[in-house]
């Protein structure tokens, strides 16, 4: 009775693996580099956060949202392969009334798990740094330079 339990509660989790690793994607256009079934598009003209998100909108993008060190390393990769500037805009935010980041694609805040502060209360804005490995948070008013990032999956 109890190997029949364990192979059925086993079950879905191959299955979802199997699902997970079988996703069609499809290739990115010209411009955007692929990773993890995503498209990213680096831009260096300076914006600020909120122009660098309506940016990414005339795209079918958002700024681009980190779910875990691996995908940091692949920006930080590209920010350094492929842009002048160090700093980038990522999608993570904080509003001044609110004691939690976001990301501007709606999916749950996860990581990174520590962000460094910023002095006051103001609405403040996540920005990947590929030097000094990887974050800051900055004032959305400040240019930087962004990645744009969009789901690559067949529909």
């Amino acid at each position: 009775m109890v190997p029949s339990l364990l192979f059925l509660s086993i079950v879905p989790l191959l299955v979802s693996a199997y699902v997970h690793n079988n996703i069609d994607c499809h290739a990115c256009a010209s411009g955007w580099t692929s990773y993890d079934c995503k498209c990213y598009r680096p831009f260096q003209v300076p914006k600020t956060w909120m122009e660098a998100e309506d940016i990414c909108a005339d795209y079918g993008a958002h700024l681009s949202s980190v779910y875990d060190e691996s995908e940091a390393d692949f920006l930080a990769n590209l920010v350094n392969c492929t842009m002048l500037s160090r700093t980038v805009w990522t999608g993570g935010f904080m509003r001044e009334y609110e004691d939690s980041l976001q990301w501007t694609d709606g999916t749950r805040w996860g990581f990174p798990t520590e962000i460094p502060k910023h002095p006051g209360d103001v609405d403040v804005c996540l920005a990947l740094d590929y030097r000094r490995k990887p974050w800051k948070s900055l004032l959305c008013s400040t240019r930087n330079a962004f990645i744009c990032q969009k789901s690559a999956l067949e529909e």
